[in-house]
């Protein structure tokens, strides 16, 4: 099953989805801001962002290394020869089994970080009624979209599923029959390839495909026009908060020089 259907099928998958990125670049082009604001807004906290760019990296390493393992027999060994490709792909294993308990223990991390802002709500049904990512025009939405939220379960429980099953082929003892580590490697490679083909289109759309998100995973915060044209439900609630912040710290400055609050 491995060497047949699913790298087969899974090698059709990858590339069904770097089509489906490419067609919606050139149909869509970059989704540019109206203008830019010279306010800016807190999105994610330094926990949430660190929780990201460790999952971020330890993912990249795995999805190269294990496409290596399943793919390099057939693309890099008739390039660089049988000897080579030995070697690269020794190396590949070791750091396959090196850096997979590490996206273990990030990827609970970020679950337990994220899913508060990605329960279904009922802002999500206009969202694809009215087109998603594909409507040329606003789209109310919360600090997440339906899109997005799509992608944390597909990473998470994709993920949980990568975890589990690479855990269990690590420490291959943890079985009791060699049959559940068959089934563990058939998981584990289907997973992989459902979560990498997902992942094409999220890396797009967070750098180069939508203007100023990829500032909010950078800098903490995004831009205020940003906000409010790709989640104004989420913005608005932020802008009240920081309003109500700033009339706080401002009472509290008077209070301390012991002058009265401007009108």
């Amino acid at each position: 099953m491995r060497n047949g259907p699913i790298s087969t099928y899974g090698g059709w998958l990858l590339a069904a989805a770097a089509a489906g990125v490419g067609l919606f670049y050139v149909a869509r082009g970059r989704i540019r801001l109206s203008c830019c604001s010279s306010r800016t807004l807190p999105r994610f906290t330094h926990a949430e962002r660190a929780a990201h760019w460790f999952v971020a990296a330890t993912f990249i390493l795995l999805a190269v290394s294990g496409l290596v393992i399943l793919f390099g027999k057939y693309v890099l060994q008739p390039v660089i020869g049988v000897g080579a490709f030995a070697v690269v792909a020794s190396a590949a294993l070791q750091g396959h089994n090196l850096f997979g308990p590490l996206f273990a223990v990030g990827i609970v991390a970020m679950f337990v970080l994220y899913i508060k802002d990605n329960w279904p709500r009922g802002a999500d049904v206009a969202w694809v009624l009215k087109g998603g990512m594909f409507f040329k025009g606003h789209v109310s939405s919360w600090k997440f979209n339906l899109g997005e939220k799509t992608w944390f379960w597909i990473s998470s429980l994709g993920g949980f599923a990568l975890a589990g099953s690479g855990l269990l082929l690590d420490f291959p003892w943890l079985a009791q029959t060699v049959q559940q580590l068959q089934l563990a490697h058939i998981v584990h490679v289907i997973a992989a390839l459902a979560v990498i083909a997902a992942s094409l289109g999220h890396m797009y759309l967070g750098t180069i495909g939508v203007e100023g998100a990829l500032e909010g995973m950078t800098t903490g915060r995004v831009d205020e026009t940003w906000a409010l044209e790709h989640h104004d439900l989420w913005a608005k609630d932020m802008i009240a908060a920081e309003a109500e912040k700033a009339k706080t710290t401002t009472l509290a400055s008077s209070s301390v020089s012991g002058g009265a609050p401007a009108e």
